[in-house]
């Protein structure tokens, strides 16, 4: 068990396509990775990690004004010990921090007890993503978050804190 990242902690710009995160443990954030700075993931597997604080799957740390970017990426089974961000903490460091959340999937076999997605700075954006058996989808604790285009499927709320949701999203099977 290390205290951040799991499974890999970077400190620079990331491009990270086509990797698996399998069961990794973190004792502080990021159970699969902790990413400082810009990021690009692409087509990335988060599979049963676990983080004691935020980010089961993945911590981005944004202290950057390009945005990050998580595209056709699944996070299955992820968690974390205080219910911060199951799969995935967003901490901006900067207001102009920024993360494109693209063609998505986050879900459980179970219902998880913790928010998938949470916010605390910087802004995200959302879209055609697939959040499924999580007690909240998305959290936004801080920063601007907007979301359409998603499926909540076997999820208590989909938005905590102030989120603009657009009209397209649909809560059911």
């Amino acid at each position: 068990i290390v205290d951040n990242g799991g499974g890999v902690i970077v400190g620079g710009a990331a491009s990270i396509t086509g990797t698996s995160f399998l069961s990794n443990t973190a004792g502080g954030d990021g159970g699969g990775a902790f990413v400082v700075n810009v990021a690009s993931i692409t087509r990335t597997l988060f599979l049963n990690n676990m983080a004691d604080s935020d980010g089961g799957a993945l911590y981005l740390y944004g202290d950057h004004t390009t945005p990050a970017w998580v595209v056709n990426s699944l996070f299955a089974s992820n968690r974390t010990l205080n219910n911060q961000g199951d799969a995935l903490y967003v901490f901006g460091a900067r207001s102009a921090s920024s993360v494109v959340l693209l063609h998505n999937t986050i879900a459980n076999p179970t219902l998880e007890d913790g928010a998938a997605i949470r916010v605390r700075f910087g802004t995200v954006a959302i879209t055609n993503t697939l959040i499924a058996s999580h007690t909240i989808a998305i959290e936004r604790v801080g920063g601007t978050v907007s979301e359409d285009y998603s499926l909540f499927d076997n999820v208590t709320t989909p938005f905590s804190g102030t989120v603009t949701a657009g009209t397209h999203s649909i809560t059911g099977t």
